[in-house]
């Protein structure tokens, strides 16, 4: 169902189905199938791997709107492929292909999920890319595991959200969560079913309001769009003062919403996995996955290279 209505989203932004769009469709979201890590009680969670050499790129979806197949996922398997590095991109237990119901699952249980990625999918040292809410569990398994983490790197983090973000929506459903235990949980990024057992979990593993600093040591970088209506580009700054490390960057794109997956979004990305990769800004990934907008490219298959000998000299 989830792979039915991505392909309705994208052939709507398309325009027309044509052979050509199928065939673009079928590349990125139909040609592999995602295998199963174990977890308790008969739940999985589904992720897909490329092979390749150290460091190694984990993404963290956000929450469960986001999904392994996002636009931020994509871009980073591209990316993982162009450079030769080993990339996993996976869907957390009650979300996305995983197997299990969302009611039954806790906050705790996505952060062990992140962990047994980490254990049991991938060796050497690792660079946790989290978006969202997977920046909050990303900056958790790297307190539980420094020794594996090269270095990690936040797309709009939300850290803490339980008690911030969500306050409008338990506002309309206060009664039914105090009633049932749980409650459908409506806004423009999905709707689910949020039970209050999770909620509570989640809000003591909070990080923003413990009192010491977060004992995070490896290179970090933080990039937050400012027009983000869903999570305030502060709290990047916030996490900033929060973490120990001397090596941390926050760049913020004054248009960027929460979503931060345009082409100019994406390629922000890009540049800074260079730095954490390599060092330096490699020129080559000038290059920008242009189906991370359908609408602003003809030719989303593509990559596209920016060509500066148009542009009028000074």
């Amino acid at each position: 169902m989830n792979q039915l209505i991505m392909l309705v989203t994208i052939t709507r932004r398309l325009g027309q189905i044509t052979q050509r769009n199928v065939q673009i469709i079928q590349k990125y979201f139909m040609s592999d199938k995602a295998d199963h890590l174990k977890r308790e009680n008969g739940r999985t969670v589904a992720y897909r791997e490329e092979q390749g050499g150290s460091p190694g790129i984990i993404f963290c979806p956000g929450f469960p709107s986001s999904n392994m197949h996002g636009v931020k996922a994509m871009a980073l398997k591209e990316y993982c492929i162009k450079n030769k590095l080993g990339f996993v991109r996976f869907d957390y237990q009650g979300t996305g292909e995983s197997i299990g119901d969302l009611r039954d699952i806790t906050f705790a249980d996505w952060k062990d999920d992140v962990l047994a990625v980490i254990d049991h999918l991938t060796a050497g040292p690792q660079i946790l890319v989290g978006s969202s809410t997977g920046a909050w569990l990303m900056l958790m398994a790297a307190l539980e595991r420094p020794f594996r983490i090269h270095s990690v790197l936040g797309v709009a983090p939300a850290p803490d959200f339980n008690h911030r973000f969500l306050k409008d929506f338990l506002e309309d459903s206060r009664d039914e969560m105090k009633k049932e235990g749980e409650a459908l949980l409506e806004s423009k990024y999905g709707n689910y079913t949020i039970t209050k057992a999770f909620l509570d979990e989640a809000e003591n593993m909070g990080i923003l309001n413990k009192p010491d600093s977060l004992p995070i040591r490896c290179p970090v970088r933080l990039l937050h769009g400012m027009a983000d209506d869903v999570v305030p580009y502060q709290t990047s700054l916030n996490l900033c003062e929060k973490l120990q490390s001397r090596d941390i960057l926050v760049l913020l794109r004054k248009n960027g919403s929460h979503h931060f997956s345009q082409p100019d979004d994406i390629q922000m990305l890009f540049e800074e996995l260079d730095y954490l990769v390599h060092g330096s800004w490699d020129a080559r990934n000038l290059a920008i996955v242009s189906w991370s907008s359908f609408s602003v490219y003809s030719r989303p298959d593509e990559l596209i290279v920016k060509d500066n000998s148009k542009e009028p000299k000074q």
